[in-house]
């Protein structure tokens, strides 16, 4: 009877769900709460019919959560953004460089926060792919997350709170999320044409759902088939003005942290990197440019052409460091 009730209730949910879309709007201004109110953080997942029900979320019978806005870490045109990406040229990088940096690691490179524990900046790690947490659960047992804010995709954010839901408590006032524009969470997927109606002077549509650049929260940031494009939206939102980029070699699946390469999780960034990837950082560079942001691609092996962000000088040339030639 239950399995029936279960049945009945995902087809209601998809019947109601199938002709609607809307971007939501979450963080400070969006209730967040599991449907569940009986759910038992010692319980290791939730089962499916719980990740349909994304409308409200209650931690435990009691507790009633709305997590912080996006727009708590506006208005930092002054501080520099060092972003991290995952590449193997992350390991080239002078941490001493990037002292007064704001720091933004993206998915793995959180790896390296030991390195920046005395860092008074402050410190962001990005993540949109539920599949990150799943790979690197042993990254939150690590205590030198304490600092942290985490700005993860509702997904990533889920995934988190399923596999850890003691670290999700415990550090929940440092938690902030953004919905992803071409899969928004438990709703249908948009059109392009959906998406152009709303195209405003911070929000451009590209040629797909995937592509094109977005300042509003409420309705969502662009993927771009890597973490490092809503980052810069975000990022922008911001105000930052001066952004640094590393790690972003973007040169087929190799992470600087990946040992064994059999057990490595796999990487889409070749298959994906000219139909979508390229054409959301045109995008975003045009845009951030219109802005007075400066960008540097400060990644020695990059994959990204210097006509979309600028190269610093030390990549102009060719080098080879280890049997590897950068840039």
């Amino acid at each position: 009877m239950s399995i029936l009730i279960s049945k009945f209730r995902r087809l209601k949910y998809n019947f109601k769900s199938k002709k609607l879309w809307h971007m939501r709007h979450y963080a400070s201004d969006f209730k967040l709460s599991w449907s569940n109110p009986l759910y038992d953080i010692n319980n290791k997942r939730l089962t499916k019919l719980d990740r349909l029900q994304f409308d409200h979320i209650w931690l435990n019978k009691n507790r009633f959560v709305r997590l912080n806005s996006l727009a708590m870490h506006q208005n930092l045109n002054t501080i520099k953004l060092a972003v991290l990406a995952s590449g193997p040229s992350l390991k080239l990088l002078n941490h001493e460089t990037i002292k007064s940096h704001d720091l933004a690691f993206l998915n793995g490179s959180i790896k390296l926060i030991h390195k920046f524990e005395t860092y008074s900046s402050k410190k962001y790690h990005f993540v949109s792919d539920p599949n990150f947490i799943q790979n690197n659960l042993d990254i939150y047992d690590d205590n030198n997350l304490n600092s942290i804010y985490f700005i993860y995709a509702v997904r990533a954010f889920y995934e988190l709170w399923t596999h850890r839901p003691n670290f999700v408590l415990k550090n929940l006032s440092r938690f902030q999320i953004f919905d992803q524009i071409q899969e928004p969470f438990s709703k249908p997927k948009p059109t392009i044409d959906d998406l152009l109606k709303l195209s405003s002077d911070s929000f451009k549509t590209g040629t797909s759902i995937e592509v094109g650049f977005s300042l509003d929260p409420k309705l969502g940031f662009f993927c771009g088939r890597t973490i490092l494009i809503p980052c810069l939206q975000i990022a922008t939102f911001w105000g930052y003005k001066k952004v640094e980029i590393y790690g972003a070699d973007m040169q087929g699946q190799k992470r600087f942290y990946d040992g064994d390469l059999k057990n490595r999780a796999p990487s889409y960034l070749d298959q994906d990197f000219e139909s979508v990837i390229m054409p959301s950082l045109k995008i975003l560079a045009q845009e951030m440019k219109s802005r007075d942001i400066s960008v540097k691609n400060l990644s020695p092996t990059s994959r990204i052409p210097s006509n979309i962000f600028e190269k610093h000088e030390f990549c102009i040339q060719k080098r080879n460091i280890n049997n590897i030639e950068y840039c």
